[in-house]
């Protein structure tokens, strides 16, 4: 049995990929598997991918016979894999050398279900703590960046885990139901750098189809908070917070007027089933406290118009703390 397994979905990442399995063959931890899934892309890659094959017989490769998404592809590796835990690893991205060593070693020094490490800019090298810091505080805040993780292979079997068929939000509901399955989640410092390209997967679904898997991302995350007696308030707050300021912020931007208004409608429609609402809109005040507010009262008007809507907002809020007012 392998320590690792390493899912790679493949789609139209030519330019990366290289880069990608080299660091995933040059690993220090040695003993793993890794499983690249092509998900039918147009590009070049093949010869990439059979190179490396051909050099490295860690590397299976899973033939899709047409795209079938991202979610569909890690499905395809975990039926595949034969590791004792399971790590993700997008085409265009590239881990650390020592990165799953690292991981491995404290996984198995603690027991943790989870080992989990960084998101690293590959841009400017920047690493955001504040996901890591939450987790410390309680594991059920475990809410995305699931590529800087290894889980263990044992509990999504056990657990009949998978990645929703979503173009989008198929990857925090998997970490979400992770997270609650597990015991324990380690964080150690460990580094996978991640490449923000333009024309990635997710940026190339239409605008409807993203906006409505968003939605059912979060309806989906919401209910299975709901319908968890074990997460905190302090979780259920932040985790539901951090989804509805991203499902919001990054959908509403450039979208036509017709599917801002969608969005504005349904996500005000999922924030009336929340539990601890006032918990929820503290957390995301934290984030954006115009989109606290009008959730608060239900501005749909203004969720649709966010720049103009944004304007009135602080003049509002400007006249509010003159002493006149």
């Amino acid at each position: 049995m392998p320590k690792v397994s390493v899912i790679i979905p493949v789609y139209n990442t030519e330019k990366y990929l290289e880069k990608c399995l080299e660091s995933v063959c040059n690993q220090t931890l040695s003993d793993i598997e890794i499983i690249c899934i092509n998900d039918c892309s147009t590009d070049n890659f093949r010869e990439i991918l059979n190179k490396y094959a051909a050099d490295d017989e860690r590397i299976k490769i899973i033939n899709f016979p047409e795209n079938r998404g991202a979610a569909a592809a890690r499905n395809a590796g975990i039926d595949a894999a034969t590791g004792e835990y399971i790590g993700f690893v997008d085409s265009d991205d590239y881990p650390d050398l020592d990165f799953y060593e690292k991981l491995y070693n404290r996984a198995k020094e603690t027991g943790a279900d989870v080992a989990k490490g960084n998101y690293k800019s590959a841009k400017d090298g920047y690493v955001d703590e504040y996901l890591n810091e939450k987790i410390k505080e309680d594991k059920n805040n475990f809410a995305y960046a699931y590529c800087s993780a290894i889980f263990k292979r044992d509990i999504i079997i056990k657990n009949n885990l998978c990645f929703p068929d979503l173009s989008d939000m198929e990857d925090p509901v998997f970490t979400i139901n992770f997270a609650l399955a597990a015991n324990k989640v380690e964080i150690i410092d460990a580094n996978i750098n991640i490449v923000k390209r333009e024309n990635s997967l997710t940026s190339c679904v239409p605008d409807l189809q993203k906006i409505t898997d968003k939605l059912k991302g979060l309806s989906i995350i919401l209910n299975v908070l709901n319908n968890n007696a074990q997460i905190s308030i302090n979780s259920y707050a932040y985790v539901l917070a951090y989804w509805f300021w991203q499902t919001y912020i990054n959908s509403i931007k450039n979208t036509a007027q017709d599917i801002r208004m969608l969005l504005a409608l349904e996500i005000t429609k999922l924030f009336e089933k929340t539990n601890h609402q006032n918990e929820i809109l503290n957390e995301i005040a934290l984030k954006n406290e115009f989109l606290a507010h009008n959730l608060k009262n239900n501005n749909i008007n203004y969720l649709i118009n966010p720049e103009k809507a944004y304007r009135v907002y602080e003049l509002r809020k400007r006249v509010k703390e003159l002493s006149y007012a």
